[in-house]
């Protein structure tokens, strides 16, 4: 399962990040544009870093799907 990052000025592919395995249920990009994260049907979140694709953090321990993630609109680091 991939999440793509695809320009929005070229229409050109990015990015293709990997790591979940599971469906990936929902995506977030943080105020900045400096990362996107995305929760699982595999009971994970992972992030990444807009600009490389390059993985920034897997975060654990979900006991259930992760159905949604939402950056902080005054903290563009912190997920909620």
């Amino acid at each position: 399962h991939l999440v793509k990052i695809w320009s929005a000025e070229t229409g050109l592919l990015m990015h293709s990040c990997r790591g979940h395995t599971g469906e990936i249920s929902y995506l977030d990009v943080n105020a900045s544009n400096e990362i996107v994260a995305s929760g699982s049907f595999d009971y994970t979140i992972r992030t990444w870093f807009l600009e490389t694709g390059a993985p920034a953090a897997v975060l654990l321990g979900h006991g259930d799907i992760v159905a949604e993630c939402h950056f902080c609109p005054t903290a563009p680091k912190t997920l909620l």
